[in-house]
């Protein structure tokens, strides 16, 4: 009986110490969002063609290893991992059949893997130039 009630005592703290280490991450913290996120979406003229091109920039996370950058076009229910970057800015051609739609992109910083919270920044589609 003795040693059935000190194996008892031996394994709970052993338990208590197993179940307190697990899930929560390990006490590691998420990262912020990335503060002062913007899209900057302008119609650009090379030769006779016109795109859009689309500048995100934001202030950097300390310690961010990268950043991870999504998007959400109108219409859709979800956004999409667009690209993984080690700083700002990121520069892209916007994909011609997305021209007339409104687009939100999303920024994260990744610190020792752990991707954080998300800023969001708007993208609304610009009027088409003149003449077009």
């Amino acid at each position: 009986m003795i040693r059935k009630i000190f194996l008892l005592f031996a394994i709970v703290p052993i338990v208590a110490l197993v179940a307190g280490c697990g899930g929560g991450g390990g006490g590691v913290s998420k990262p912020s969002a990335p503060n002062n996120f913007k899209a900057d979406r302008v119609w650009v003229k090379n030769g006779t063609d016109l795109t859009q091109k689309v500048t995100l920039t934001w202030d950097a996370v300390n310690g961010a290893q990268s950043y991870k950058i999504y998007i959400k076009v109108e219409g859709e229910t979800t956004s999409s991992l667009l690209k993984e970057v080690s700083s700002a800015p990121y520069t892209y051609n916007l994909s011609s059949d997305l021209y007339a739609l409104d687009i939100n992109y999303f920024v994260s910083a990744v610190v020792n893997g752990v991707e954080g919270e998300q800023a969001q920044a708007s993208a609304p589609a610009p009027p088409p130039p003149s003449p077009f």
